[in-house]
């Protein structure tokens, strides 16, 4: 899976966003969505991936870039990642997500989104 399509379901599943849901507040098609989380050698327009940042409330490199790491030094995060031995992009991953427009205050908000996207990551 691509940076992109990994960051992109972690977004969604952290606003806790169907795919008709997250259609609805981008005006893009909940197929389109679909296979931009899971079709990692899709290569979708500037202009679709800057209505998703702006929808998620975050930047462009946040989503697309991979060398510019968010800053992962909060404190929930880093009691969060000792405590389950993440490693330095599953801490990035995490950092760049915000819940309900705010980053997560508490380490078990941290156990929560990280477990959504296991989840929705691992085979059934």
């Amino acid at each position: 899976m691509s940076m992109l399509s990994e960051r992109l379901r972690a977004y969604r599943l952290a606003s806790r966003l169907t795919f008709g849901e997250l259609a609805q507040h981008t005006g893009l098609s909940k197929s389109y969505l679909h296979q931009l989380e899971n079709n990692p050698t899709l290569d979708p327009a500037l202009s679709v991936i800057r209505r998703l940042a702006d929808h998620y409330q975050v930047s462009l490199d946040s989503l697309c870039d991979h060398s510019a790491a968010p800053d992962i030094s909060y404190p929930a995060l880093t009691q969060f990642a000792e405590q389950h031995a993440l490693d330095n992009d599953q801490q990035c991953l995490l950092a760049s997500l915000h819940l309900y427009g705010q980053r997560p205050s508490r380490p078990i908000d941290y156990w929560y989104v990280w477990r959504a996207i296991q989840l929705a990551c691992s085979d059934h």
